[in-house]
């Protein structure tokens, strides 16, 4: 009970009313978290959890200025270690977001490889299907010169009835007697 009166006394010094109890929500009148805390610990509702002794009270209040040093840089080096954190995951993003944005480039890189390949292959299905296509033309007009000129030459005799000649006798005249540019 003495360390309870001790921390009442303690909190109605930081307040500066020595009339006041210690009500719930006590800690709202204390702007010093270190004194928040040794108030709390002195004037806990379970008297097992309270500090051991006055002494104990005693060398945390005389050790405050340390305390608030040790408090100030524990919170400068979270604020530093958040701010790394913070800077880390920035980084991390942005990597993220390079390789995303790689992915995508190597995506379409490879589109337009497959699209520039199927081009030169249908390019060159073009080209050949066009050789064949002039190589067709001339062996038509090959086969049309040979049935306009030779054979149907060789069916014009002077003063001969050729209308009735069969495909066969056609044939053996032109072996016997060849048209002239066809040899």
């Amino acid at each position: 009970s003495d360390i309870y009166a001790l921390g009442v006394l303690l909190y109605q010094l930081c307040v500066g009313d020595f009339r006041k109890p210690i009500a719930p929500g006590w800690e709202q009148g204390i702007d010093d978290e270190l004194l928040r805390a040794d108030i709390a610990d002195a004037v806990h509702g379970n008297p097992e959890r309270r500090l051991a002794s006055a002494q104990a009270l005693a060398e945390r209040l005389r050790d405050l200025p340390g305390r608030r040093e040790a408090l100030t840089q524990a919170l400068r080096l979270q604020h530093e270690q958040r701010a790394a954190a913070e800077a880390a995951e920035a980084a991390h993003r942005k990597i993220e977001q390079h390789h995303a944005r790689r992915t995508g480039l190597l995506v379409a890189l490879v589109v337009l490889v497959l699209g520039l390949i199927t081009s030169l292959v249908l390019y060159r299905k073009a080209v050949v299907a066009q050789a064949e296509a002039e190589h067709s033309r001339a062996v038509a007009e090959a086969v049309s010169g040979f049935l306009n000129y030779d054979v149907l030459a060789a069916t014009e005799e002077e003063g001969r009835d050729t209308r009735n000649l069969t495909a066969q006798q056609l044939a053996d005249r032109l072996v016997r007697d060849p048209p002239k540019h066809v040899e």
